[in-house]
């Protein structure tokens, strides 16, 4: 992500926002540049770019120990497009994308140590398709589709020994059908039914 090469910018701390839109302390007109901030040890903390008074463009933050937080851009005061997220010890935390502020596209999450947590898919701000969580020794917890946001299919959960724990039917968020439970050593704990 590349920014001007200018080399002051406007103090981030001293936008004011009133009304959805930011102002350059009490100027009367919309700031429209790019600001920045720093950490107390002198590490730049967050750069943006706003247009008329709003993030429009590329933005970007830093932890105090020269990592990065996050990579975004802005579009009319929205986030727009693809976001990434850092964990402090520089591993990924998050890839998701936005159009107008709105989760639309791919979700992937991880833990600290690099195994992923979960992925799947968003469409106007709600899950659909296949969604996989999982321990963080990367074995598998839970999988299940959603439509329109809501559970809509097989559902399935392991104990961490990845012996099943749990399995059933999910019907538009409503558990249907028959669900059983299991113990870690795969012995039936409870059968329940949802018709």
């Amino acid at each position: 992500m590349l920014f001007s090469c200018q080399k002051e910018y406007d103090d981030y701390n001293k936008l004011e926002k009133r009304d959805d839109f930011y102002y350059l302390g009490k100027s009367k007109e919309p700031y429209t540049g790019t600001c920045a901030a720093y950490h107390e040890n002198g590490q730049m903390s967050i750069i943006a770019d706003f247009v008329d008074g709003k993030r429009h463009g590329d933005g970007a933050a830093w932890y105090s120990n020269g990592q990065q937080e996050y990579e975004g851009t802005y579009e009319d005061g929205t986030r727009h497009g693809k976001f990434t997220g850092w964990y402090e010890n520089g591993q990924v935390a998050v890839i998701k994308h936005y159009k107008h502020d709105t989760l639309d596209g791919d979700w992937k999450f991880w833990y600290e140590n690099g195994m992923v947590k979960e992925f799947g898919h968003y469409k106007n701000n709600e899950r659909v398709g296949k969604w996989f969580w999982y321990y963080e020794n990367s074995n598998p917890w839970i999988e299940v589709a959603f439509v329109n946001g809501k559970e809509n299919g097989d559902w399935k959960m392991w104990h961490q020994n990845e012996k099943l724990k749990e399995s059933g039917n999910y019907n538009m968020g409503n558990k249907t059908g028959t669900w059983i439970q299991f113990e870690a050593n795969g012995d039936t704990l409870k059968v329940e039914n949802f018709d």
